[in-house]
């Protein structure tokens, strides 16, 4: 029970990060879009590339991490059924 709600804190957190990188992604393409003068535009292109790479990685790492809290609660759900079944079984014997 303990353990569920730190992984969910957790989650929260992620999310949080998640949204937080999505937001400053975009304020960082608008500032290289306007830097484009100063800059030029083959340094421009190299960090729009290595922010976008970063960001599906990012989205990789969430994708992972949904599907392994997915099997966490499964994993859950099916360690109390078994313990249910055993305090079933204990009660009948």
């Amino acid at each position: 029970s303990s353990l569920f709600t730190e992984v969910r804190t957790a989650w929260d957190g992620c999310q949080k990060y998640f949204y937080r990188s999505w937001a400053r992604r975009t304020a960082l393409q608008t500032a290289l879009q306007h830097s484009a003068k100063e800059v030029g535009v083959g340094t421009i292109d190299r960090c729009r590339g290595f922010t976008s790479h970063l960001f599906k990685l990012l989205l990789k790492q969430r994708r992972c991490l949904a599907r392994l809290t997915d099997q966490w609660v499964s994993l859950r759900s099916l360690t109390d059924d078994i313990q249910q079944i055993k305090v079933q079984l204990q009660t009948q014997g």
